[in-house]
């Protein structure tokens, strides 16, 4: 969940390419140790990400706890 935003950012531009092609993407985030406790940080950068590409994607699968790892599926449009 310790993410910078130049590293969201270089992660977007590989997701867009992705949607591009037709293809959907997983995005995952682990959390290790404390950060269990607070999963809702991590809905929110799995939410601003997905604000940042509703122009072209849409969610397939909301955001879900899989143990320690939070992801979230999106389909392009």
């Amino acid at each position: 969940m310790r993410i910078s935003q130049h590293d969201i950012d270089s992660k977007k531009k590989q997701i867009i390419s992705f949607l591009e092609e037709g293809n959907k993407v997983k995005i995952s985030l682990l959390m290790r140790g404390r950060e269990n406790a607070y999963p809702d940080l991590g809905v929110e950068i799995l939410k601003k990400i997905n604000d940042d590409l509703e122009s072209i994607s849409e969610i397939d699968k909301p955001p879900s706890l899989e143990g320690r790892t939070l992801s979230i599926i999106i389909a392009p449009k």
